[in-house]
C-alpha cells in the first residue's frame, strides 16, 4: 500500500472554505450536492497524486481527465464534472483566489446528443 500525502490543514482549511463559499452561491440543494460530489472527486484525485487542487495547471486537469473518462464510462457526466470544475476556477479568479483558471485550456470532449428513448411521431402513431 502506498502513502497518500494529504494536505497540510491550513490549505486544507482554506480549501474546504472556498468550496463551501462556492456552493452557497447555488439555492437548490440538489445542485449543491452533485456539485459537491464532483468537486470530492476532483479533489480526492488530487491528493492520490499529491497535488494541491488550487495550484494545479493543465497538464494534471488532462490526465484527470482521462482517469474520469475511464471511471464512469459516461461522457455526459464527464462532461458535467468537467464543467463543475470550471465553474469552481472561474468563481476562484472572479473572487481573486486565483490568476487564472487553468481549465480554460482543457480540450472538452462532446457532449453524447443521441436521444435515451425512442420516439413515435405523430404519423407513426397513426399508422
Amino acid at each position: 500500500m502506498t502513502d497518500v500525502t494529504v494536505l497540510d490543514p491550513t490549505a486544507e482549511l482554506r480549501l474546504h472554505r472556498l468550496t463551501g463559499a462556492f456552493l452557497a452561491g447555488y439555492r437548490n440543494p440538489n445542485t449543491r450536492t452533485a456539485e459537491l460530489q464532483q468537486l470530492h472527486r476532483w479533489f480526492v484525485w488530487c491528493t492520490a497524486h499529491q497535488l494541491d487542487p488550487l495550484e494545479v495547471d493543465r497538464t494534471p486537469l488532462e490526465l484527470y481527465l482521462r482517469w474520469f473518462e475511464r471511471q464512469v464510462g459516461s461522457i455526459n457526466t464527464v462532461c458535467h464534472g468537467l464543467s463543475v470544475l470550471a465553474s469552481f476556477s472561474r468563481w476562484l479568479v472572479e473572487t481573486g483566489q486565483l490568476d487564472t483558471t487553468p481549465i480554460a485550456a482543457v480540450r472538452r470532449p462532446s457532449r453524447d446528443e443521441t436521444p435515451r428513448q425512442t420516439r413515435l411521431t405523430r404519423h407513426e402513431l397513426a399508422d
